[in-house]
């Protein structure tokens, strides 16, 4: 049975709020997911802050420390927070009191602060080959970090390079129409973007094998150490190499999910789930022929979880 009162009822009045990392403030619909930062705080105090204990049931006590036993009671609570904080275990989660939420949001991330790009070469429908240089022109407000280059959505480079880039279409790329995407990125993630058509001139190498699981967009928690990815490989003959690879578009660096000298049709190796950021997950293939085939990327997130705080009563840690 539940007494209608959270504290009697064993819930901690709790509040939840997600700030910018970058500026330590509220975030805001600019910020951006790598800087997105959750906390959940209590306010963890002796019962009697909340209960009275002539009237359990009623309004809590307007003067809390009038009552003999609470300074008493309330110098255990937060000795046993400090101690707690101070000596956490692997996974263990510290408890975090109410004392500081901000009141102001985000000012690093703001539309004023948004870089400027713009494709100088190629021109928009211009003609290209499987391998071509792409020129621009960029203006940030603060530092610059990177430019991304995408083809139908889809990333598939990325450079330090402020001015111009080599690049060379993954496999799947198809003659004809595409849309060349490249998006600038400043010291925080401000970022910008801007497009324009292009004309493949030749023909590129038919990929039939692409990662299924896991499905672009998706989120994975990360409740276990590893993830089975798989791909999915139709026309298996003439493969000689598999492997997947993880591009952390949070930090830039990639590693290698797994691979196998004998991959089938539906293929599976186990990922070792890294640290939480979003990830662009890319399959690659050798054949006897010679020739890198490329799958077509999906981006996924890898997620955190984290325990709420298992609080023990203050009598076990320190007398009353």
């Amino acid at each position: 049975a539940t007494t209608g009162k959270s504290m009697l009822d064993g819930t901690i009045p709790t509040t939840t709020y997600t700030i910018d990392t970058a500026s330590g403030k509220l975030a805001t619909e600019r910020t951006p997911e790598k800087y997105r930062k959750e906390i959940s705080c209590g306010e963890y105090h002796t019962i009697l802050t909340y209960v009275d204990k002539y009237n359990p049931r009623g309004a809590e006590p307007t003067s809390p420390e009038d009552d003999p036993y609470y300074t008493t009671w309330e110098s255990s609570v937060q000795a046993y927070i400090t101690k707690h904080n101070a000596n956490l275990a692997e996974n263990e989660t510290a408890i975090e009191t109410c004392s500081e939420i901000p009141t102001e949001e985000d000012d690093v991330h703001t539309k004023d602060n948004e870089p400027d790009i713009r494709i100088k070469t190629p021109n928009n429908n211009d003609e290209v080959d499987r391998s071509f240089d792409v020129e621009v022109d960029i203006e940030t407000r603060r530092d610059f970090s990177r430019i991304e280059y995408f083809i139908d959505d889809t990333l598939i480079t990325t450079s330090e390079n402020d001015r111009e880039s080599s690049i060379t279409l993954p496999s799947w790329v198809d003659e004809g129409s595409h849309t060349l995407t490249a998006t600038v990125y400043d010291d925080v993630d401000n970022k910008n973007s801007d497009q324009v058509s292009i004309q493949v001139a030749e023909e590129g190498e038919e990929t039939t094998f692409r990662i299924t699981n896991p499905f672009s967009n998706q989120t994975i928690e990360k409740t276990a150490s590893s993830y089975d990815v798989i791909v999915e490989v139709p026309d298996v003959d003439g493969i000689t190499y598999l492997e997947v690879i993880a591009y952390n578009l949070w930090t830039g660096t990639t590693t290698v999910v797994g691979s196998t000298l004998s991959p089938s049709s539906i293929t599976t190796l186990s990922w070792t789930l890294p640290d939480e950021a979003e990830y662009l997950l890319t399959a690659r293939a050798s054949a006897s022929s010679g020739s890198t085939l490329e799958s077509a990327g999906i981006t996924v997130k890898i997620e955190n979880t984290t325990p709420a705080p298992i609080i023990a009563p203050v009598s076990e840690i320190l007398p009353l």
